[in-house]
């Protein structure tokens, strides 16, 4: 248990290698729940309660690789759910995989993904909001110039936005639950987002479509 501490709950230091942390709460701290310091590989990150805190419920960033964060309960967080720091290509947090996670009700995104994490991975997720809000809520926030994601069979709840902000995702199989819209991306077709040239053809789509859309026009498919 690490409650009420004035800064991060629980924070595996710099060059952690193979960290396991099951089974723990960490709640009302005054930082992240769960800190993921410099160069933390190969960790697994289990079954824990990041419940509450006054930043993210989990940060993660420099060059913290091919981690595993399954069955957490990351709930009422400040801020963002999970937070992916801003780092450039070297340093980025590389092929981390979150499955089964539940992120509902933080102040942000559920989860915001900012600069370069390459091989990303959520499977089987609950994101989003207990109870609707009433307002824009987004899913998983990506920022202008982040890498793909891989979205699979995830499950967003009371959210406006589900998918990322950014059309560069492979988002399989996604369940959307009753009261929440589609993202504007859903119907461009993955494979046509892989190339530079095929990059070119979504941007066009994007014009056609915000042109169509001010117009009251049926946006083009």
């Amino acid at each position: 248990m690490a409650e009420g501490n004035a800064g991060h709950g629980i924070h595996p230091g710099s060059g952690s290698q193979k960290p396991v942390v099951r089974h723990c709460r960490s709640i009302h701290n005054g930082g992240d729940g769960l800190f993921v310091c410099w160069r933390v590989k190969h960790g697994q990150f289990e079954g824990n309660a990041l419940l509450d805190n006054d930043n993210a419920g989990i940060s993660i960033g420099h060059k913290d690789t091919d981690n595993l964060f399954r069955d957490n309960r990351i709930e009422g967080n400040r801020k963002t759910g999970v937070n992916f720091r801003d780092e450039t290509a070297p340093m980025g947090a590389h092929r981390n995989v979150f499955e089964r996670n539940v992120i509902l009700d933080n102040g942000g995104p559920a989860v915001s993904i900012r600069g370069h994490h390459e091989g990303l991975i959520f499977r089987q997720n609950t994101l989003g909001n207990s109870q609707p809000l009433g307002g824009k809520s987004i899913g998983i926030s990506l920022s202008p110039g982040a890498e793909p994601i891989r979205s699979e069979d995830n499950h967003f709840e009371n959210v406006s936005k589900p998918q990322p902000n950014s059309p560069r995702a492979d988002c399989r199989r996604t369940r959307l639950v009753p009261g929440i819209r589609r993202s504007q991306y859903d119907s461009v077709p993955l494979r046509l987002l892989e190339s530079p040239l095929r990059r070119i053809w979504r941007d066009r789509w994007l014009e056609i479509s915000v042109f169509s859309s001010t117009f009251g026009h049926k946006k083009t498919p």
